[in-house]
């Protein structure tokens, strides 16, 4: 009798164990559906056309020094190989110089003026994503289009020392569409690390910004994004 009720508590505990290790392989090759990451890297800076008016008149481009950006990412992987995803982030635009062909009140005004100040820019956008390996693919490219919106503000000064003395102060929002292709590596079963290229167009032209009895219009834009992107799957 003792004999059975031992045989019956090994049974008992074999299948209790073998029960437990199929529950956590099924969890453990189970391919995680939510993300969240973050990302930073440099912009590619774009120049933009513009145009003065009022106290000083002319045409030329703003350009810009390389800056930076950091965004967060938040995604569902809704099938094994479509995601959806939200982004939100932030670019500095560095101002450098305004160059071209300006005159004022007293004649011709320098074709390059020595630019301080920054182009702060917010992005949110949503973003489709194809991704053609399987969910648990070590090493996953995925690529897709995005829409959603951009907010444009600009705090521009002439450099100290110039002779055109510029104060100017605007800001934007707009509708904007782009693309990303970016590519995962997983180092874990919950982290990964990769990089990822987006490209995002602002529909509408740019803020027309002022101060001093000066007014620039300036076109908008393209962003041109790398980023590092560190994600944990849950």
């Amino acid at each position: 009798m003792k004999a059975t009720r031992k045989r019956i508590v090994r049974l008992a505990i074999v299948l209790t164990i073998s029960s437990f290790a199929q529950i956590v392989t099924a969890q453990t090759s189970e391919a995680a559906k939510l993300y969240l990451g973050i990302g930073v890297g440099p912009i590619v800076p774009q120049a933009v056309t513009s145009n003065l008016a009022g106290a000083i008149t002319g045409s030329g481009k703003v350009e810009f020094n390389a800056s930076g950006f950091v965004g967060l990412v938040g995604g569902y992987r809704a099938t094994a190989h479509f995601a959806i995803d939200a982004e939100a982030g932030w670019t500095l635009y560095d101002s450098h110089d305004l160059t071209g062909t300006f005159s004022g009140a007293l004649g011709p005004q320098p074709s390059d003026i020595p630019l301080n100040g920054d182009m702060h820019t917010w992005v949110g956008l949503a973003n489709f994503e194809y991704r053609p390996r399987r969910a648990t693919a070590r090493l996953a490219p995925y690529f897709g289009p995005s829409i959603g919106a951009a907010g444009l503000e600009w705090l521009v000064d002439s450099r100290p020392g110039g002779s055109v003395i510029l104060s100017l102060r605007g800001g934007s929002a707009s509708f904007a569409a782009g693309a990303l292709a970016g590519i995962d590596y997983a180092l874990s079963k919950h982290f990964s690390l990769g990089g990822r290229y987006d490209f995002v167009h602002v529909t509408s032209s740019g803020p027309t910004i002022s101060g001093g009895g000066i007014t620039l219009v300036h076109s908008t834009p393209e962003i041109h994004l790398l980023q590092m992107v560190g994600t944990y799957r849950f």
